[in-house]
């Protein structure tokens, strides 16, 4: 039999459909292959040793949630830091030169705002962001160097005329609040815990410089020092939180900042 026939328009030659493909076309055939491509799916997965694992989502600071979707999440503490196999090395006198500019930096704005008593809060920030400097490229051990060192200078500075205590807030707070953020991030710290504990050491550090100013400056007379210390702790506990909360939001943000401009000075 002929393979071929002539159309009906225009005599137009047009192959005729075998009685297997004409199969293809009806909803049936469509339903059962669709059945047996849903079984080779699940064949395969299962010879891959189960189902494909969720895509990992991350949070607003970057680092991993725990979870495909967000109705889906589960609850961690914190998480292996991920290796990086292709990192790059670095020389020491790299990290060393790194280090000393941060500490540098940290120092002179802690000296500028000792001297200068009403920026003395921007000091504390400006060496802040100074010591995010070696966090840009992960010396964790290189920044704590700095730190210690930047707390030495401004200690001896600060005991030679007898007002030690206003680097207080950057001894127990803003000089390793950079540290603490960064090592946060390397091993996935669950971010409301990490939040909860930041908080908590924020307002001790609050506390401690209010009884530390209260002792050395002879406030505790004052009757607006009296006012105060009786509601201190509601308004720390309340106040400085709230204020953690925001400020740890920068900081990230900051150190993103920083990490773009040392990664454009040195790739």
């Amino acid at each position: 039999m002929d393979e071929k026939h002539n159309g009906k328009n225009g005599g137009e030659e047009r192959p005729l459909i075998p009685e297997d493909e004409k199969a293809k076309n009806t909803p049936a055939y469509g339903a059962k292959n669709a059945e047996e491509g849903g079984e080779k799916r699940d064949c395969a997965q299962e010879q891959s040793g189960g189902a494909q694992e969720p895509r990992e989502l991350k949070d607003d600071y970057g680092f991993s949630g725990g979870g495909a979707e967000p109705a889906k999440r589960r609850f961690v503490l914190w998480q292996k830091p991920v290796e990086q196999k292709n990192r790059r090395r670095y020389s020491r006198s790299f990290q060393i030169a790194l280090s000393g500019i941060s500490c540098a930096i940290a120092v002179a704005a802690l000296m500028l705002g000792y001297y200068v008593y009403w920026i003395l809060a921007t000091a504390y920030i400006v060496a802040q962001v100074a010591l995010m400097v070696p966090l840009s490229k992960q010396f964790y051990v290189m920044d704590v160097l700095a730190y210690i060192a930047t707390v030495i200078l401004a200690l001896l500075v600060g005991g030679l005329v007898g007002r030690w205590w206003e680097f207080i807030p950057f001894v127990m707070f803003f000089g390793l609040h950079p540290l603490a953020n960064s090592l946060q991030l390397k091993y996935r710290v669950n971010r409301w815990v990490a939040l909860a504990v930041k908080m908590v050491w924020f307002d001790a550090m609050l506390l401690v410089m209010y009884y530390a100013l209260g002792s050395f400056m002879g406030l505790d007379s004052s009757t607006f020092w009296q006012t105060i210390n009786d509601y201190v702790w509601i308004i720390i506990l309340v106040a400085g939180s709230l204020f953690l909360w925001l400020y740890d939001y920068v900081m990230f943000k900051v150190q993103i900042w920083i990490n773009m401009l040392v990664y454009r000075i040195k790739k």
